[in-house]
């Protein structure tokens, strides 16, 4: 029988799909999972892909928004502004989300703020390998252009030291692509193994009882979004775990120790709640683009994870329920040796990552040594009066 991914699991007539009234999708793109409950994320990370974004679902432009799309270099600010803004609104019961650098968890790459009323707020750092145009200049984007703070004529003098910073720092990301591709052609070989000792029609059986347990109502069309909860950083592998622990009622793990299940599993329910109507959002994994990390289910309150340390789970799916062991300890030698060559491969895409992070704080110092931050500083007061004369805060 062949994978869940090729199977046609769109008509499923022994699921009531009972009427209920539509989640605000908006909700699902801000990061509100619950009502007044934010959770930081990822909406970028460097994966076996190169960095992989999902940028696009930081704000519809055709929404009641407004967006603030900052410009810069390394080292001028961009963060640091975005931090102040969302902090000012967050003392004003805006709920704000943080969405955080992959390459720099303690940076921020944009915010989403949401007011009580209504009112909604996006800043972003619209510079790569991220980058954010306005579509509607003006009427929904404006630009902060933190550059005009930097003093040009003093950054020609280490023009030639920025080149050579850059292409070093390109070429640390390039090997950590690469190391992260090999990791995950050797997780798939692993998969391919266990394929023929995996039971897909008991794990569709399992989803479908699952979701006529655990999912009332429906959305209308089911609307999906994108993001990253764990990203692969100079840190190593960082999750942000706060939202989903204190956010939902039902927090479901997948303990599966070989990897083989967990993606069917996820991929199969995320199938079964699409054609429900039911809102989700998916997280993608760091490690392989092509397999799923987590399904949040909103307007449900569950949230259905891989076996994570961050993650505190109300209950488990174990996986070998799903597998031939048996048929499985024939393999034992082989998948114990692809485990290790995966866990060394992570481990030096990590210190790549280490190594593109030193050379980029090398980089902000040049840009920071070169900024009046005298005129940052007009430049946020002038953002936090047009922001108070906006949103009315």
């Amino acid at each position: 029988m062949p994978g869940l991914r090729h199977l046609n699991l769109w008509h499923l007539p022994q699921i009531n799909k009972n009427a209920g009234s539509r989640i605000n999708c908006y909700n699902l793109i801000l990061g509100v999972d619950t009502v007044n409950s934010a959770t930081d994320f990822f909406l970028g990370s460097n994966t076996n892909e190169g960095f992989y974004s999902c940028f696009d679902e930081l704000y519809n432009p055709d929404d009641d928004v407004r967006v603030f799309v900052i410009k810069g270099s390394a080292g001028c600010g961009k963060s640091t502004l975005m931090g102040r803004v969302a902090d000012y609104l967050s003392k004003r019961s805006f709920v704000c989300t943080r969405v955080r650098c992959a390459s720099d968890p303690n940076s921020l790459d944009a915010i989403i703020c949401e007011s009580p009323e209504g009112a909604k707020l996006v800043m972003v750092d619209g510079t790569p390998p991220h980058v954010v145009e306005p579509k509607y200049y003006g009427a929904v984007e404006e630009i902060i252009n933190l550059g005009s703070a930097l003093d040009a004529t003093s950054l020609k003098a280490h023009a030639a030291t920025l080149r050579r910073l850059s292409s070093a720092a390109a070429r640390c990301y390039r090997k950590t692509t690469g190391y992260l591709n090999a990791a995950a052609l050797i997780m798939r070989n692993s998969k391919r193994i266990q394929d023929e000792y995996i039971d897909y029609e008991k794990i569709y059986n399992y989803v479908l009882g699952f979701a006529k347990r655990n999912f009332t109502g429906n959305s209308g069309e089911g609307e999906v979004h994108y993001r990253f909860h764990t990203a692969v950083t100079p840190e190593g592998a960082v999750t942000f775990s706060d939202g989903i622990n204190n956010g939902y009622k039902q927090i479901i793990s997948i303990d599966d120790k070989t990897g083989a299940v967990s993606g069917q599993i996820l991929d199969c329910l995320l199938t079964v709640a699409l054609d429900l109507g039911i809102n989700t959002i998916v997280g993608i994994s760091t490690f392989d683009t092509e397999e799923l990390s987590e399904l949040l289910f909103p307007d449900q309150g569950i949230a259905v994870v891989l076996d994570n340390k961050e993650i505190i789970p109300t209950r488990k799916i174990h996986a070998q329920r799903f597998l031939d062991t048996k048929g499985m300890k024939l393999h034992k030698q082989k998948l114990s040796f692809n485990r290790k060559m995966v866990d060394e491969l992570r481990a030096s895409a990590i210190k790549s990552l280490g190594e593109a992070k030193e050379i980029h704080d090398e980089i902000e110092k040049i840009y920071a040594s070169c900024a009046d931050f005298k005129s940052t500083e007009k430049i946020y007061k002038k953002l936090i009066l047009h922001i108070n004369s906006e949103l009315f805060v």
